[in-house]
């Protein structure tokens, strides 16, 4: 009776985390898409240029292994100057990650107030 129980329960369980997955595929599927000439002026713009994205590429890696060290000045640097040429391209994406990775600099040196 009780091995019945056992295996009963573990059927049961793995039925219910599959239902779980498939509301989540089916959660992350309704997001709604960007517009075509969004996704398009996103593409054309990294195609007229694409060394602005491995510049930015570029400073966010130098920013991060410098934060990585506990160098924050030379990762303020890297991220502050990632962070005008985001927003000189246009870039809001690139521009909010930049903003998110000074913010996390600030935490570490452990002022607060400019992390947020």
């Amino acid at each position: 009776m009780f091995r019945i129980s056992r295996s009963l329960s573990w059927w049961v369980f793995c039925i219910g985390f599959l239902a779980w997955v498939a509301d989540c595929e089916t959660a992350s599927s309704k997001t709604e898409e960007p517009s075509v000439a969004a996704t398009h002026q996103r593409k054309s713009d990294a195609a007229r240029n694409p060394s602005r994205a491995a510049e930015r590429q570029t400073l966010m890696v130098e920013g991060r292994s410098a934060q990585l060290i506990a160098d924050y000045p030379k990762a303020l640097e890297e991220y502050e100057e990632g962070l005008r040429r985001a927003q000189a391209s246009g870039n809001r994406k690139a521009a909010a990650n930049f903003h998110s990775r000074i913010g996390t600099v600030h935490r570490d040196l452990g002022d607060y107030d400019q992390a947020l």
